[in-house]
């Protein structure tokens, strides 16, 4: 499956991508709307033509331009990981200026009573949990004995 107009880091050429930006957007929704119907229309072209490498794979007689085939594919499967990258990373960019921003408002706050809901947020949001030991079924054999009879192991 060949990708149109493809410059050498795997996205397409300005002319190109210019002709997919929704000039007739009026919000910012509109607009990425816009732009996401591109994207999933050349995901689904990248899942046709793998299926129709696996399925080469079933003939008899595979083509002589077979690794061309593999090489075109692969550069699409690479360039949508890139976006893909690209895209948590300015996600992850965001989430760490939240978590920042929330630690800041923390430490500012003086222990006021009534905003625990910051700290709650702060928690929720980290995955930082107060810790709490599960009992560990692990534990040597004197230790189990020592917390169900603490007499064990004392002179």
């Amino acid at each position: 499956m060949p990708i149109h107009n493809a410059t050498s880091d795997g996205f397409d050429d300005d002319e190109t991508q210019l002709q997919r930006v929704p000039f007739h957007a009026t919000t910012a929704e509109d607009f990425a709307a816009g732009l996401v119907k591109d994207q999933i229309r050349r995901e689904e072209e990248r899942q046709k033509a793998l299926q129709t490498l696996i399925d080469t794979l079933d003939l008899k007689d595979i083509p002589a331009n077979f690794d061309k085939m593999v090489r075109e594919a692969a550069r699409g499967i690479q360039a949508a990981e890139q976006l893909a990258l690209a895209q948590h990373v300015v996600r992850r960019k965001l989430a760490l200026e939240l978590l920042e921003k929330l630690i800041r408002q923390l430490r500012t706050r003086q222990e006021k009573e009534d905003d625990h809901h910051l700290e709650k947020t702060f928690h929720s949001f980290s995955g930082i949990r107060p810790r709490q030991r599960p009992p560990s079924p692990l534990k040597p054999l004197w230790m189990r004995q020592r917390i169900n009879n603490p007499r064990v192991g004392r002179p």
